[in-house]
């Protein structure tokens, strides 16, 4: 037969729910922020006309969208005072990933990445690029996951100059 120590039991459960606790509380709180962020950056894409097909946020600062039939991207940085910023993909001649680097002395000589951004180059001469940033090391310690996602709405956004570059040779 089996010998169950209850009073071991209770502690162990009363334990459990004890280091449980913060975590949980973490994940709901993330997710409120998480929400907050998407919420924030429909009400300035609605603002402008815009009803978001996508979007992304990250670190619960930095959110980017993108309204496909408009061809309209979206970007906000809500560091203090939101700055939003609108770009018409149909001013876009392409779309390249900055990113900076530092070389460092120990480890080998390996590079830090300093800063990643989205750049747009217009299609305009003499308009000068847009540089989104994705990562600064100046606000943050280490990257997360902002390389992926950088490069994932490069993606995005070269496939829309595709399909405009095929669509305006049809024509």
């Amino acid at each position: 037969m089996i010998d169950i120590n209850i009073s071991g039991l209770i502690t162990s459960l009363i334990l459990m729910v004890v280091f449980a606790l913060p975590i949980v509380y973490y994940a709901i709180k993330a997710g409120k922020k998480r929400k907050a962020t998407k919420s924030l950056l429909r009400h300035y894409a609605a603002g402008k006309g815009l009803n978001l097909d996508e979007l992304d946020t990250w670190r619960f600062t930095y959110g980017i969208g993108l309204d496909n039939s408009a061809s309209q991207l979206i970007y906000m940085e809500k560091d203090g005072n939101p700055e939003v910023i609108t770009i018409d993909l149909e001013q876009v001649e392409r779309v390249d990933v900055q990113v900076s680097k530092l070389k460092s002395s120990q480890n080998g000589g390996s590079s830090i990445i300093t800063d990643l951004q989205l750049s747009f180059i217009p299609n305009m001469p003499g308009k000068t690029p847009i540089n989104l940033t994705f990562f600064s090391s100046e606000k943050f310690i280490s990257l997360q996951n902002e390389f992926e996602l950088v490069n994932k709405w490069k993606h995005k956004v070269e496939g829309i100059l595709a399909q405009r570059e095929k669509s305006e040779m049809e024509v």
